[in-house]
């Protein structure tokens, strides 16, 4: 039989009730903290990770997620770091953030190329593929201007050499020891250059 006079919430009564009060607060707190952090976060699933790809993130992004194995160009360091945005590694709480230098992959580090940055993503992209590195001592540069540059790392006291083909890998490989090769762009298109360099890492 149901009282006609309920009685008052005892005193434990209403502590639990102000507890189930305070956790559901606390939880909607943790959403809406949770729901802004994902509005300025995107995770980035390709394996080279350039200025290109970062220019596709909506502007108001101040975080990216990438893979472990994930190459980050220099290009796309400074232009995260000059917008603000820290790049972070998926499982791990190290960050290369917009204020701090970090060490890139040095497969990154020892190719480059002076006149198209994009072109260097592709073939970096390729690289990545194909499990390929360079030991730390060795450089290769992409470049249209070949002669010009074999110059200018000669003059640095680098033992440059400047490759058009394969051909050019095996004969100076053997004859010299480089630990600059510059690849002529002019002669070479993407394909051959990632093979050269696979080559040049063997």
């Amino acid at each position: 039989m149901i009282s006609p006079h309920p009685q008052p919430p005892s005193a434990l009564d209403r502590q639990h009730i102000a507890a189930v009060v305070r956790e559901v607060i606390a939880r909607l707190q943790g959403q809406i903290s949770t729901s802004n952090d994902d509005n300025h976060s995107r995770v980035i699933t390709e394996s080279v990770v350039s200025v290109s790809t970062l220019d596709e993130l909506p502007k108001k992004t101040t975080r990216v997620l990438i893979s472990q194995r994930a190459i980050v160009t220099p290009a796309a360091k400074e232009h995260a770091k000059a917008n603000g945005i820290a790049i972070e590694r998926s499982g791990t709480q190290s960050a290369i953030q917009p204020t701090q230098s970090t060490t890139a992959n040095h497969s990154s580090e020892n190719i480059h190329d002076t006149d198209r940055p994009e072109r260097l993503d592709a073939i970096l992209r390729q690289l990545q593929l194909r499990g390929v590195a360079l030991c730390p001592q060795t450089r290769v540069v992409c470049t249209d201007h070949p002669a010009a540059e074999v110059h200018r790392r000669c003059v640095a006291g680098d033992r440059a050499v400047m490759i058009g083909s394969i051909a050019d890998v095996r004969r100076f490989g053997s004859e010299w020891n480089p630990n600059v090769w510059v690849l002529d762009m002019n002669k070479m298109n993407l394909i051959t250059a990632v093979n050269a360099i696979a080559m040049i890492g063997k």
